[in-house]
């Protein structure tokens, strides 16, 4: 002689199981968030986007593309190295790095590696812009800005103080996954690539900060203050070309 209310028990228990989905749904989509945020500090951040919206066509290959290559490195920061402790040479490359990375950032860059103490970037790919050749000017010249800031407030703080050197060049590359089906970087690789740390490395014989290919400077040569370095003898290369030495850089033009 009982009525049983089973509406409670119901709406209590689809309550329950609602709950419990959305918790495990939120939860889920937080720790997706840190995974990437922290293979993002390993990878560039632009490269995983590029990942994740592919992810389910990940392979070897990639495409050919016309982009513009950026190699910076330390001057004599081997000799630096021998003076300091393994410590001191982390903390120094860990402050200039977090310095330069912005600065690459803001002109639409992307760090593809770190090589010791040099940096290697690309622009134009991932990231698309028509104006990868000239923006890659104006970040080099803005990191060289920044460096002279370091460099005041490293001396102040009792560090030894350095130069560095940047090369650049626009061509066409290979750009895509490298490596095997298990292990594989997202780089570029081709001639242009290697040209344009070849230049980088001729700062030192002339005494430079920053050398442009002849290819990147027809982009920017309404925006720049250059003096032409004739007839360099690139290593790799059967003819003699020129390269440019950028002096200052107009950025409203």
């Amino acid at each position: 002689g009982y009525l049983l209310n089973y509406a409670t028990p119901l709406v209590v228990q689809l309550a329950t199981t609602v709950f419990g989905y959305s918790f495990k749904f939120i939860s889920e989509n937080r720790n997706k968030e840190k995974i990437k945020q922290a293979m993002g500090k390993y990878l560039s951040m632009d490269v995983m986007k590029k990942v994740v919206k592919n992810i389910d066509d990940v392979k070897l290959g990639g495409k050919r593309a016309v982009v513009t290559v950026l190699f910076s490195d330390i001057r004599g920061f081997t000799a630096l190295s021998e003076k300091m402790s393994a410590e001191e040479v982390s903390m120094i490359l860990n402050e200039y790095f977090s310095e330069m990375e912005p600065i690459i950032r803001k002109y639409n860059g992307v760090i593809n590696k770190f090589i010791g103490d040099a940096v290697m970037a690309i622009f134009g790919d991932p990231i698309q812009d028509i104006n990868h050749p000239q923006n890659a000017v104006k970040c080099a010249y803005e990191m060289l800005q920044k460096v002279e800031e370091l460099k005041d407030k490293w001396v102040s703080q009792g560090k030894p103080k350095f130069e560095i050197g940047i090369g650049i060049n626009t061509g066409e590359v290979f750009l895509g996954n490298i490596g095997t089906e298990l292990r594989m970087e997202y780089t570029v690789i081709g001639d242009n690539v290697n040209l344009a740390s070849r230049i980088e490395g001729y700062n030192k014989v002339y005494k430079t900060n920053l050398l442009v290919s002849s290819s990147t400077y027809n982009y920017i040569s309404d925006i720049a203050d250059v003096i032409k370095i004739k007839e360099v003898q690139i290593r790799g290369k059967s003819k003699k070309m020129d390269i440019y030495e950028v002096l200052k850089i107009y950025y409203n033009k």
